[in-house]
């Protein structure tokens, strides 16, 4: 078979799930002939494969209840069940949402009463695939922006690194799919354009930049792309994608006096305004993550983005995680996130939290290695004390608590960071187990990691305690191998 030819627009993962399939030699001519129908065959085998719905125990008859209304469109049963009390993201044994299953199975009114109850469109199965992704698949261009009006995310991956986009090219129908991906390439235009305004409208502005803002609009040259795009006849309803505050690319809200913009009131930074800050401290925190001092329109910041030789899959998803969460939270010995900076292609994230001046207890302890006097360790026992009974008040779990996550802001005080394993402890109630537990190395999260997070159980606020009590041990003996 061409196998050149075949994968013209398929995601490589996807070919090689599809061609692992035998085909007879009909089918084979027939994949051969069907070049203008955009490879169905080989989609439908992809698609088939793609999802598994999981089950739930045949003795929890209100989980089951939830989970066939939702499948079957029953909208007044569902409301009837989720007015219980039962929680609206309550998973099956695949770590699936009655959200995912209603988007799988085309459930368009079942989609609207799981999301006026607050059902999360980014809640992650077990194999990493989100409501959004289930929704590219099924080529259902109404639920994905029901989904993105309530704040769905387009840049997750799930566990293989597949993009939603990589799930829209799933879809067996050739006009399904053709109207999804265009559907996608516009949302990602409209985002990138960085404006919330619909460039056929072409009426004046008294606004005294408005000439110079509308010579800049004729020749950003994404932003004419932009116009070619949806200047003739389109499937898609734009005002749909105008009404939606972040887009798929994160909550992103844009003054129309101005080129900048919040995240959840959080500024959002252009990445040409950072610069290196050759005096401040950086340092790793973790295998995939690095801490730079950069200067933001003079003032000392610690950027937190992936190492430049990490592919922005799975990890990037951590951190738009974190930058969620960190929208939300405010304390004092929490880490201030002051900004966040989305590269120009939107596919990478760079957080910008207050300046860390010592760098991590780990940097502290264990490569310049510093001991501590008692009082200073009292104080960081105390400080991180005090994050932690606050994060779980707001019923969340760290899940990861080490020396890495502490940072040494001045000398005095200590701030608790790295909240992109952190989980709803509602969802640890309901089986949910934090990725952590796949971070095997040992001076990155194992060697403070607790027991049940090792076998991959769910984790409690007393994980977070036994974390924390491993920390203060290694404050003390210096040391961060636990026995």
């Amino acid at each position: 078979m061409d196998q050149i030819t075949l994968n013209a627009g398929v995601p490589s993962d996807i070919w090689r799930e599809s061609a692992s399939t035998s085909l007879s030699s009909d089918a084979e001519n027939l994949c051969r002939h069907n070049i203008q129908g955009n490879y169905t065959i080989i989609n439908e085998m992809a698609a088939n494969n793609a999802i598994q719905l999981g089950g739930i125990n045949a003795n929890d008859k209100l989980g089951n209840d939830l989970h066939n209304a939702a499948k079957q469109g029953n909208r007044k049963r569902l409301k009837k069940i989720l007015t219980t009390g039962i929680q609206v993201d309550y998973p099956n044994n695949l770590g699936q949402t009655p959200l995912f299953c209603a988007c799988y199975g085309n459930q368009e009114g079942a989609v609207d009463v799981l999301l006026s109850y607050g059902a999360n469109p980014n809640e992650k199965s077990d194999s990493g695939a989100t409501p959004v992704h289930v929704a590219a698949l099924s080529g259902n261009l109404n639920i994905l922006s029901k989904l993105l009006t309530h704040n769905g995310d387009l840049r997750l991956h799930d566990k293989d690194g597949r993009t939603t986009k990589d799930w829209a090219l799933m879809q067996p129908n050739p006009k399904k799919r053709l109207q999804m991906v265009e559907f996608l390439e516009k949302t990602r235009l409209f985002a990138l354009t960085r404006s919330g305004h619909d460039f056929r409208d072409t009426t004046h502005s008294e606004h005294p930049n408005r000439s110079r803002m509308a010579l800049y609009m004729r020749n950003n040259p994404v932003v004419r792309m932009f116009n070619e795009k949806i200047r003739g006849q389109s499937s898609v309803n734009l005002d749909q994608l105008k009404s939606s505050p972040s887009l798929g690319y994160g909550k992103v809200y844009h003054d129309h006096q101005s080129s900048g913009g919040f995240m959840s009131t959080i500024p959002l930074v252009n990445e040409t305004v950072l610069i290196h800050d050759p005096d401040g401290t950086t340092y790793d925190s973790g295998s995939f993550v690095v801490m730079q001092s950069m200067l933001w329109k003079h003032t000392k910041v610690t950027a937190k983005r992936l190492h430049r030789d990490v592919d922005a899959g799975t990890e990037v998803d951590l951190l738009i995680k974190e930058a969620d969460y960190m929208g939300k939270l405010r304390h004092p010995c929490l880490l201030l996130l002051m900004g966040i900076c989305q590269t120009n292609n939107l596919d990478g994230i760079v957080l910008l939290y207050e300046n860390i001046t010592f760098g991590s207890l780990y940097y502290h302890l264990h490569q310049k290695v510093e001991k501590m006097h008692t009082n200073q360790i009292l104080e960081v026992c105390r400080q991180i004390c005090s994050a932690l009974l606050f994060l779980h008040d707001q019923n969340l779990v760290h899940c990861y608590v080490t020396s890495h996550a502490i940072g040494l802001v001045n000398p005095h005080q200590a701030k608790l960071g790295n909240f992109e394993y952190m989980l709803e402890s509602d969802h640890c109630n309901m089986g949910k187990t934090s990725a952590v537990s796949s971070n095997r190395s040992g001076h990155v999260a194992y060697n403070w990691m607790a027991p049940e997070i090792m076998n991959q159980c769910p984790p409690s606020f007393a994980s977070d305690m036994y974390s924390y009590c491993c920390v203060v041990w290694e404050m003390l003996k210096c040391k961060s191998q636990i026995s």
